[in-house]
C-alpha cells in the first residue's frame, strides 16, 4: 500500500515523463521542419506593380448590315473580339481561303529560300494553278506568293508536301494548328480548298486562323501584295502574278450599296483571300486598317459576286461603330515569378502584349474589368517567353479578351550532380533525425524503467516487513523492523507490552544485589 506522500512522488515522477516525451515530439517537428526549408525549394509567386486602373460606361450600337452571306464575322484583329457574326460557327466549304492555313505552316516550318522539287501528284492538280511540272525545280517563297496571289492550287500542294512529308500527314498538321489557334468546328481535307464532302470549317474559325497567321510578318506582307514577278524555274520563264483580292485595289464601280455604285478596293486594306467553288459558294476573308484600328471579316456562300459587297458593308459597320481602348503596356506591368527545382529562385514575367479592348463608341466604360490569372507554383524547366498565367479583361461580367502572362527569362532545372547533392543532403538530415529519436528513445526508456525498478523494490520491502510482523506475531519473538530495531511481540489479550518491574534494590540492573549491613 502507497501513502500519500509516495502516490505524489509518483505522480511527479509520471508528470516529468510526459514531459519528456514531450519534448521529444517537438524537437523531432523542429528537425522535420528545418530539412523542409533546408532543401532550397521555394513556392509562390509575388506581383510587383499597381493595380490597372479601371474605366467608364459603355454606349450602344449601329445597326448590323444587312448581307447575302449564309454565314459571317466581323472580328478585331488585335483583341479577336466579335464584332457582328451571322451563323458564324455553321459548317460550310471553304474553297479557297483554306489556303490561309497552309501559308501559316509553311511560313512557320519552311525556310524561304529552300528549293522544292514538284512531284507528279504537284502536277496533277486542277483548278487555279500555275502550271507547276514534275521535276520542276521552286523557291518556297515563290510558291507561297503563287498560292495566295494567283490561288495556285499545285503551289499549295508543294508546299503541303514539303511541310508534312506528304499530303496525308500535312492535313494532319493542319488540323492540330487549327485547334491551336482556337478553331471549333474544322476539318480539312486537303491542302488548297478543292472540293471534298469532309473538308469543311466556319467562319468563326477561318478568322482565328486568320488572326493567328497574321502575327507573321512574312504572311501580312505577302497577303497585301497586289503584283509579284515569280523568278523563272528550271523548266519555266518567270511568271507575273496578281492578287486576285480586289479590295487592295480594283475600283472600277460594279457593285451597288446602298443605292451607290462602288468598286471593291477598300480604304485601308490588308489582305486577305477570295475563294469560290460551285458547292462553296463566293467566299472572301477580308482585312482593313484605319488609324490602328484593324478588323477581320469572314464571308462564307455568298451570292454570286456579293462577297465584296458584304465585305465592305461588314468592315464599314465595324469601323463606323467600334473603336480600340488601350487599357495598359505590356511593359509597365512585371512579375517576379519564384522556382522550385532551380538554381534560379525567381525570374520576372510580364504581359505578351499591351493589353486593350474593342468597344462601341460614343459611349463611356466603366463596366470595364481587368483581372490577373497567375498560377502560385511553378517547376523547372522554364522556357523564355512560355505562357505562365494571363490577364483577362471583361465587360459587364463577360470576357472579351486575354493577354498571356509569359516569362522573361528562362529558368533550368537543377543538373544531376545537384540534385544528387539534395538528395544526399535529405538522407544526412533524415539519419540525424533518426539518430536522435533514438538516443531520446533510450533516455524515456531509462527513465521509465528506473521509475518501474524502484517502484518494484519499494512493493519488496513493503511486503517482506509485513510477513515479517506477521510471523512475529504468530511466534511471539522480537522481530527486526524496518528501520533495524528489534521489538518484543504483545502480550496476548493485551493491546499494549507488560510494564517491567523496578527491582527492590532501587536500581535499574536486576543482577545487582543491594549492599549489606556490617554487624
Amino acid at each position: 500500500m502507497f501513502t500519500g506522500t509516495n502516490k505524489e512522488k509518483l505522480m511527479t515522477t509520471f508528470d516529468r515523463t510526459h514531459l519528456v516525451r514531450k519534448l521529444c515530439t517537438a524537437i523531432l517537428a523542429f528537425l522535420l521542419v528545418f530539412a523542409l526549408l533546408g532543401s532550397g525549394t521555394v513556392y509562390g509567386i509575388s506581383l510587383v506593380g499597381q493595380e490597372i486602373p479601371g474605366i467608364t460606361d459603355i454606349a450602344g450600337e449601329g445597326t448590323p448590315p444587312e448581307i447575302t452571306a449564309q454565314s459571317a464575322i466581323l472580328i478585331d484583329a488585335n483583341t479577336g473580339q466579335i464584332l457582328y457574326e451571322k451563323d458564324a460557327y455553321t459548317e460550310r466549304y471553304p474553297a479557297s481561303t483554306t489556303k490561309v492555313m497552309t501559308a501559316l505552316l509553311a511560313i512557320e516550318k519552311l525556310d524561304m529560300d529552300k528549293i522544292i522539287t514538284c512531284d507528279s501528284e504537284v502536277a496533277s492538280q486542277s483548278g487555279s494553278q500555275i502550271y507547276l511540272q514534275e521535276g520542276e525545280e521552286v523557291r518556297v517563297e515563290d510558291l507561297l506568293y503563287a498560292m495566295m496571289l494567283s490561288s495556285a492550287n499545285d503551289a499549295a500542294a508543294a508546299l503541303g508536301i514539303a511541310v508534312g512529308g506528304s499530303t496525308e500527314h500535312f492535313v494532319e498538321m493542319m488540323n492540330e494548328k487549327a485547334v491551336q489557334a482556337g478553331a471549333k468546328n474544322t476539318h480539312f481535307n486537303n491542302s488548297n480548298g478543292l472540293p471534298d464532302e469532309a473538308h469543311t470549317t466556319t467562319a468563326y474559325d477561318l478568322a482565328v486562323i486568320t488572326q493567328a497567321a497574321f502575327k507573321h510578318a512574312k504572311f501580312r506582307e505577302v497577303v497585301a501584295t497586289i503584283n509579284y514577278n515569280m523568278p523563272a524555274t528550271n523548266m519555266n520563264e518567270a511568271r507575273e502574278l496578281k492578287n486576285s483580292n480586289s479590295l487592295l485595289y480594283d475600283d472600277q464601280p460594279r457593285y451597288t450599296i446602298n443605292g451607290q455604285m462602288v468598286g471593291a478596293k477598300y480604304e485601308g486594306a490588308t489582305g486577305v483571300k477570295p475563294g469560290y467553288t460551285d458547292s462553296a459558294g463566293s467566299c472572301l476573308i477580308g482585312s482593313a486598317e484605319r488609324d490602328g484600328h484593324e478588323l477581320i471579316g469572314v464571308v462564307l456562300l455568298s451570292e454570286t459576286e456579293q462577297h465584296y459587297p458584304d465585305m465592305i458593308q461588314l468592315l464599314d459597320y465595324g469601323f463606323a461603330n467600334y473603336e480600340n481602348l488601350d487599357l495598359c503596356a505590356a511593359e509597365d506591368y512585371t512579375y517576379t515569378v519564384k522556382v522550385k527545382n532551380s538554381e534560379t529562385r525567381s525570374i520576372p514575367a510580364a504581359m505578351s502584349e499591351d493589353v486593350s479592348i474593342t468597344l462601341p463608341k460614343g459611349s463611356e466604360h466603366k463596366k470595364v474589368a481587368v483581372k490577373e490569372k497567375l498560377d502560385k507554383s511553378f517547376t523547372a524547366p522554364i522556357e523564355a517567353g512560355q505562357e505562365l498565367g494571363t490577364v483577362e479583361v471583361s465587360y459587364d461580367g463577360q470576357v472579351v479578351a486575354a493577354v498571356p502572362i509569359v516569362a522573361k527569362e528562362a529558368a533550368q532545372a537543377k543538373p544531376p550532380k545537384q540534385v544528387k547533392k539534395v538528395i544526399l543532403r535529405a538522407l544526412k538530415i533524415a539519419g540525424i533525425i533518426l539518430a536522435v529519436l533514438f538516443v531520446l528513445f533510450l533516455i524515456v526508456g531509462w527513465i521509465s524503467r528506473t521509475i518501474n525498478r524502484r517502484r518494484r523494490e519499494k512493493k519488496r520491502r513493503q511486503r517482506r516487513a509485513a510477513e515479517a510482523r506477521r510471523r512475529a506475531d504468530a511466534s511471539g519473538r522480537p522481530v527486526r523492523t524496518g528501520n533495524g530495531q528489534r521489538r518484543r511481540p504483545p502480550q496476548s489479550g493485551s493491546g499494549n507490552p507488560p510494564r517491567r518491574r523496578r527491582p527492590a534494590n532501587g536500581s535499574g540492573d536486576p543482577r545487582r544485589r543491594p549492599p549489606q549491613k556490617k554487624r
